[in-house]
């Protein structure tokens, strides 16, 4: 240990403090270098600790708030929070796939405070989709095959317009029923392949 070891000092001045207080002190306190060194350090730590904390909170600001069937708030959180959870989700997903297989959950409670914070963690990777824009981007697309597939009425039949090639006058690829086989297999469950 260095000859000036803070933790040491400030244990002397907690000690030489205590002995000006109170001249029976050095009784209780002569053989505890060690306890108050402790003490020196947990005061220190729990000091760290709230300014850190405060800073972030002086940090975190608030981006957008929604009232709108229900309440939603956007946070921007302090830099070196955020640095903190990223660590801890690279940690935690290591090469997990998109979020969408990777549940986690983790509550968080901050010193003394009776109230706790509940926290998911997903990993949206570059370019993934998350499970409601992949939702809304296969519904589009199914509804732009429904659209080009729409029934035509000719000569007593109902036929695909799309998939018979119809121009508006001429049947171009033959009479195809409708529904086709095109929106057959969107709306029918596929047969697993045999072996």
């Amino acid at each position: 240990m260095p000859d000036n070891d803070p933790i040491e000092e400030l244990a002397d001045v907690l000690y030489r403090s205590l002995s000006a207080i109170h001249p029976f002190a050095e009784i209780y306190f002569a053989e505890q270098t060690e306890g108050l060194q402790n003490a020196v350090r947990a005061l220190l730590d729990q000091a760290a600790a709230q300014q850190w904390i405060q800073t972030q909170l002086d940090q975190t600001a608030l981006k957008a708030a929604d009232f709108r069937n229900g309440m939603a708030m956007e946070l921007e959180p302090a830099r070196e929070l955020v640095a903190h959870w990223v660590g801890a989700a690279r940690t935690m997903l290591g090469d997990a796939p998109n979020y969408t297989e990777t549940p986690i959950q983790m509550e968080v409670k901050v010193a003394e405070s009776p109230e706790r914070y509940a926290f998911v963690l997903q990993r949206i990777a570059p370019g993934a989709l998350t499970p409601h824009q992949a939702r809304q981007k296969a519904e589009a697309a199914l509804n732009r095959v429904r659209a080009l597939h729409q029934p035509l009425e000719h000569a007593g039949l109902v036929l695909c317009a799309h998939c018979s090639g119809w121009n508006g006058m001429w049947l171009f690829n033959g009479a195809r029923n409708y529904p086709c086989d095109t929106l057959t297999a969107l709306t029918e469950p596929s047969e697993p392949p045999s072996a």
